[in-house]
């Protein structure tokens, strides 16, 4: 499966609330791999937000947030739209919609998860002549 950073950072809305949530061993046991395989890469995602953040700005270590350099923001934003912008591959399969249906969930948190969804839609049937 193929997912961009913006897309992999944008599913840990989703995550974090299934996480909370019980499902059926197996379900659970799904969902536990897909995080660690997706933490590890949002972790790498991050590091190199970070870096691009430290190279064209200065972190305000009174509030952990870094201030881009003004002569620098052009080209910072350039770097951070490439690095979001950049696909991965993760080898894990897509999780079904059914899987989860009966977790409460706001639309944004699933809307986060859709590129993890398997989303099977039912063919209508003919009717009969």
């Amino acid at each position: 499966m193929k997912l961009t950073i913006a897309q992999l950072m944008v599913s840990q809305i989703g995550l974090a609330k299934l996480a909370q949530l019980p499902f059926p061993a197996a379900t659970a046991l799904k969902l536990g791999r897909i995080m660690r395989q997706l933490d590890a890469e949002r972790e790498s995602a991050e590091k190199a937000r970070l870096a691009a953040c430290g190279a064209h700005g200065l972190k305000n270590e009174q509030t952990g947030v870094f201030d881009i350099h003004p002569e620098k923001k052009a080209a910072f934003d350039v770097e951070i739209q490439a690095l979001f912008a950049s696909e991965i591959t993760v080898h894990i399969d897509p999780l079904p919609l059914v899987a989860i249906e009966r977790a409460e969930m706001t639309v944004p948190e699933l809307m986060s998860l859709e590129p993890l969804l398997l989303i099977e839609t039912a063919v209508p049937k003919a009717e009969a002549a």
